[in-house]
């Protein structure tokens, strides 16, 4: 008999919306209640469930569902299914089952407009929102080491979400704080002092993350591919000799000192998360943090109208319904001013060194 999946905490799993390396997300609905949630599946395979494996995956369940906050993807609940007999009997596919917050409007990724970016004003809407989430992980003592636009996603109300803690390391416990030495990450959005070989201070690796994210939005690219001696662009960054050429030149003013503070290859002088808040650029007025849903989406698709880089569809009548009528629950019960303004599906980003390929690395 073919295998399956099981019910997970009364949730059914549905169509496939995203994977990646060891694991696949899929959309899950609860009929009983019409709610909806993503379920991340890590297969248990012999080859890559090692003990180690095994371990990282669980401190990652274990860290994650103690990290409640607006800002962070709520976690709801996992379910491990062994490759036993008794999954075996059951005809259940082995992996651990991990219930997510439905992020309705996708990841920060795709609404990024390559090589343009979103408008200054919605970048400092999401930073500051970024940096409330990163601020409470660092509270409890956590570094997440993996900050990326694909790893922020947008809820239904266009609510920045912190999600993916694979990489997460637990810094600080009962006071005491202690320097990490593992060398992990994305390489574009790694902070310098990764590259050697010497213990390194948990927060500044985030706040380099959430920099590079920064820059990231407001021009739609990266700064570099890493940050070593093998980017001519970082190299021209510590010299000083990037801020004339493009996209650097379209950052000018309080934004360019707030990148260069994110963006300081000494951790010991970065800003840090406590210092923000006296920032010219990210203390300034923005009526977007005042403003509903509804203008923050329009304020977030109308560089990707302009540029060519939304599907747009009548959100009264869906276009991807599944047969079972699951398109339909979703349009009606998860639809918000936000995910109905934005009308976003899909886009494809074409920026230079911006892919979304670009993928964790891992060394001893």
């Amino acid at each position: 008999m073919e295998r399956g999946f099981p019910v997970v905490s009364g949730f059914h799993i549905r169509n496939k919306i995203g994977d990646g390396g060891f694991s696949k997300v899929y959309r899950a609905v609860n009929y009983s209640s019409n709610e909806f949630a993503a379920c991340k599946v890590v297969p248990i395979l012999q080859q890559t469930w090692t003990a180690n494996a095994k371990k990282e995956l669980f401190k990652e369940i274990k860290v994650h569902s103690q990290l409640k906050h607006a800002h962070v993807l709520e976690f709801l609940g996992s379910e491990t299914y062994e490759d036993n007999e008794e999954t075996t009997a059951k005809s259940i596919i082995p992996a651990v089952y991990m219930l997510l917050e439905m992020a309705a409007a996708g990841d920060l990724f795709d609404k990024i407009v390559p090589d343009v970016g979103v408008p200054e004003r919605v970048a400092h809407l999401y930073f500051t929102q970024m940096m409330a989430g990163v601020d409470f992980i660092h509270s409890k003592g956590v570094c997440h080491r993996d900050l990326k636009p694909e790893n922020v996603m947008l809820g239904i109300n266009g609510f920045l979400k912190i999600c993916d803690f694979g990489l997460c390391a637990v810094y600080k416990h009962k006071g005491m704080e202690r320097l990490l030495m593992e060398r992990c990450g994305s390489l574009p959005y790694v902070a310098p002092e990764l590259n050697g070989k010497e213990p390194y201070q948990a927060e500044p690796v985030d706040i380099w993350g959430c920099g590079v994210i920064l820059f990231t939005m407001l021009v739609g690219n990266t700064p570099w591919d890493e940050p070593t001696d093998a980017s001519p662009e970082y190299v021209a960054y510590v010299r000083g000799q990037i801020f004339s050429t493009p996209p650097w030149d379209r950052i000018r003013g309080k934004a360019l000192d707030f990148i260069l503070r994110l963006l300081d290859p000494n951790p010991q002088t970065r800003v840090k998360g406590s210092e923000m808040a006296r920032d010219p650029w990210f203390s300034q007025d923005n009526a977007l943090l005042r403003a509903d849903e509804g203008a923050w989406a329009d304020a977030l698709s109308n560089p990707l109208k302009s540029q060519g880089f939304m599907d747009v569809a009548d959100p009264g009548n869906p276009q991807h319904m599944d047969g079972d009528g699951d398109a339909q629950m979703l349009t009606n019960n998860n639809a918000s001013q936000f995910t109905q303004n934005l009308m976003l599906f899909s886009q494809t980003q074409g920026g230079t060194r911006y892919t979304p390929e670009l993928t964790r690395f891992y060394t001893a």
